[in-house]
């Protein structure tokens, strides 16, 4: 276990003290600060229009058929029982 891990350790710092895209300069550290932001950011934003949009799929459809909004400002609804259980 000790072999595997000195050999990992090793392949991963020859590969990045010689990778010119991990020397320490301005724009690299900019660049690896940033891009697990960016990252981050874009896939929750799919993940997020993913979700509207589903919603926005069930109220055209409930307009559609005349069924209006769901809001109701009491916060009681037509298919919950008492305790607010479906």
């Amino acid at each position: 276990m000790v072999s595997v891990a000195a050999f990992g350790l090793n392949e991963i710092s020859r590969l990045t003290l010689r990778s010119p895209m991990f020397k320490l300069k301005p724009a690299n550290v900019l660049f690896w600060a940033a891009a697990p932001t960016l990252f981050a950011r874009y896939s929750y934003k799919e993940s997020i229009d993913g979700e509207i949009s589903n919603l926005w799929r069930i109220h055209k459809n409930r307009e559609a058929k005349g069924l209006g909004g769901t809001y109701r400002s009491t916060g009681i609804y037509k298919h919950h029982d008492n305790n607010g259980h479906f």
